[in-house]
């Protein structure tokens, strides 16, 4: 069993202070001092409760086909995850598009004690762009010759950190309740950022290929911290090991892309 400690911020917020009965201003900033310092020694115990990796909650290899919504396309694209994996690498590429034309995003790399341990991150459209991590220097590089960036641990890339939550969520499952909060440095094709997930509530979602049917789910959401981040909510499926039954990315002038579980294809493991 492998463990991490991702920094997961449960929703429970620390009970009201009681009010201060009438004291002398220094009385009160005194209490104070002492309220604030006692919070402040207490706040590591209560918002950053270790979160454990377990690579036997790794998805199994599998392909997963989506039915994807655009609001600048007015026809259906298609889009497949692809995870491969054999317990000490990985695989993982999600292609979005129609009539040839595909967006492909990949990620390889290796296990860790904090879960997945990408090493080469790529966006391809028309021209690829990559982004290299070098964990033994603390540092990833981008062929986009962009500045490098310092890796903090447990740090992935945009198609890794799928995978990523999906481990975590169900090596413990019960740690991601409604509310619980979830940062990792995520890598793009020329920089990097730390993301915010938070967990909402459970959700069944109707399955495209069977009307009839539904998934259950958990929801985690990203929300944009700065003015042109994108939005990203992920339906968690544990039917599908976690993996997303549905991805939205929404950017801030509203365009967004909209993919929902259609279909599971068998892939060979590494």
């Amino acid at each position: 069993t492998m463990q991490c400690h991702a920094q997961v911020l449960p929703s429970a917020s620390a009970p009201a202070a009681e009010p201060l009965p009438a004291a002398s201003t220094a009385a009160r900033a005194a209490a104070d001092a002492v309220a604030e310092a006692s919070a402040a020694a207490a706040q590591p115990q209560q918002r950053e409760p270790s979160a454990s990796f377990n690579v036997q909650g790794v998805p199994g290899s599998v392909k997963l086909i989506y039915k994807v919504e655009a609001n600048k396309f007015p026809y259906s694209l298609n889009a497949e995850l692809v995870w491969q994996q054999d317990t000490q690498h990985y695989f993982a590429s999600l292609q979005v598009g129609a009539f040839g034309q595909y967006r492909i995003q990949t990620s390889r790399g290796a296990f860790g004690t904090r879960g997945l341990l990408p090493e080469r991150f790529s966006d391809k459209y028309r021209s690829e762009v990559a982004a290299h991590f070098n964990w033994p220097q603390h540092k990833v590089t981008f062929s986009a010759n962009t500045p490098e960036v310092t890796l903090q641990e447990g740090a992935q890339d945009r198609m890794s950190i799928l995978i990523q939550l999906a481990a975590l969520v169900a090596s413990a499952p019960e740690r991601y309740t409604p509310g619980t909060r979830l940062t990792l440095q995520t890598v793009g094709p020329r920089d990097a950022a730390v993301w915010l997930f938070t967990v909402g509530e459970p959700e069944d979602l109707v399955v495209p290929s069977d009307p009839a049917g539904t998934v259950q789910t958990i929801k985690m959401t990203r929300q944009p911290q700065q003015r042109y981040d994108q939005q990203m909510e992920l339906w968690l499926a544990p039917a599908l090991g976690y993996l997303p039954a549905r991805i939205r990315l929404q950017e801030a002038n509203g365009d967004f892309l909209d993919q929902r579980w259609f279909a599971t294809a068998a892939v060979d493991p590494l």
